[in-house]
């Protein structure tokens, strides 16, 4: 959570360095194959990394979305993990995740996670 919360300050003081980004929202993201969590902005240009930042495309997928209030995250998390909660889903957690911060989501206590989805059932 440390990291997290230093993650998004320093987003928050760099951001203006992305000039090819698409807006100011945030977005937490989870690679599949890390378990690090990056703060990331979304941009139209992938050449033009500012220093000490990093590029990452997240391909277009399909994704579950839910919205939680906060106070439930642990709960949520444990029930998304089970098997039968990842198949009832389709949930594909071999893929890139992501959640958005926005000024209506956080301030009001919601977390919005988009989770991909298998594209056709094993």
């Amino acid at each position: 959570m440390d990291d997290q919360d230093r993650l998004f300050t320093e987003m928050r003081a760099r951001l203006e360095e992305v000039r090819s980004r698409k807006n100011d929202e945030l977005y937490l993201v989870i690679l599949p194959d890390r378990f690090i969590p990056y703060v990331a902005v979304e941009a139209a240009d992938l050449h033009d990394v500012p220093p000490g930042m990093v590029m990452h495309r997240i391909p277009e997928d399909d994704y579950v979305v839910f919205r939680i209030e906060e106070k439930y995250l642990g709960d949520f998390w444990s029930s998304i993990c089970s098997n039968e909660n990842q198949l009832y889903y389709r949930i594909d957690l071999a893929k890139p995740r992501y959640e958005r911060f926005t000024q209506e989501l956080q301030p009001n206590g919601i977390t919005e996670w988009y989770i991909p989805t298998v594209s056709h059932m094993k």
